[in-house]
């Protein structure tokens, strides 16, 4: 028996980590960048972290069609460092913004649809205790393929 082909829009379609996709750094701050992550406290609760990095900036090639990219960040309870400040561009155009809360995980879902290009910005949200060397931490950096997010660009 020959199996069923189903069609696009059915089937499952696998989150591509940000960093697979085509990137280049445009700029960095005082630590390397995106290395692997750990097991650490937020808000008095134990997470396993990724990847964490210092501030930086990143530019990616898009794979088109529609699609969200979706961040989990946080910092560890145990660091002075100030929340994270994420913006995020379409094509060269800012289509997000977000001052992360410390003491908490925090999502930011953005809608990519039929973008080409995609950067991401990730820096202090203040320049007091900006320079430590504690760094966030993330837990979701993936591009949603197929899906789109309500109110899409």
């Amino acid at each position: 028996m020959l199996g069923t082909a189903m069609p696009p829009a059915a089937q499952a379609q696998r989150p591509i980590y940000l960093r697979d996709l085509e990137c280049v750094t445009v700029w960095q701050g005082y630590t390397n960048i995106f290395t692997s992550g750990a097991d650490i406290s937020i808000g008095r609760e134990l997470y396993t972290s990724f990847m964490s990095t210092g501030p930086v900036g990143i530019t990616c090639r898009l794979p088109g069609g529609p699609g969200t990219v979706e961040i989990q960040y946080g910092v560890p309870d145990r660091s002075s460092k100030p929340p994270a400040i994420i913006q995020v561009y379409v094509d060269g155009s800012e289509v997000a913004r977000q001052e992360g809360e410390s003491g908490k995980i925090n999502t930011l879902l953005v809608d990519v649809s039929n973008g080409q290009s995609l950067a991401i910005d990730i820096n202090c949200s203040r320049q007091e205790n900006c320079r430590d060397h504690q760094r966030y931490h993330f837990f979701k950096f993936h591009l949603n393929p197929g899906a789109s997010s309500p109110g899409s660009r």
